[in-house]
């Protein structure tokens, strides 16, 4: 799961920033979308590290190992 949440981060911050930098100017309602759904997606994103059973599987898996 954390693979895919990562790229669609990425491919909202991208958005998030055509947004700031005034590229949606026309289209308040999608540049307020964009905003929400970036303060949305981080605040979940922040929210699995506070899962003990992430960090466990984060250590315990092969390809992620610290």
């Amino acid at each position: 799961i954390m693979p895919v949440f990562q790229h669609i981060l990425l491919h909202w911050e991208s958005l998030e920033k055509d947004s700031k930098a005034g590229k949606f100017k026309n289209y308040p309602g999608i540049q307020s979308s964009i905003t929400l759904a970036w303060n949305t997606t981080t605040d979940w994103y922040k929210k699995t590290d506070q899962l003990i059973a992430w960090v466990a599987t984060m250590v315990l898996y092969p390809r992620y190992k610290l």
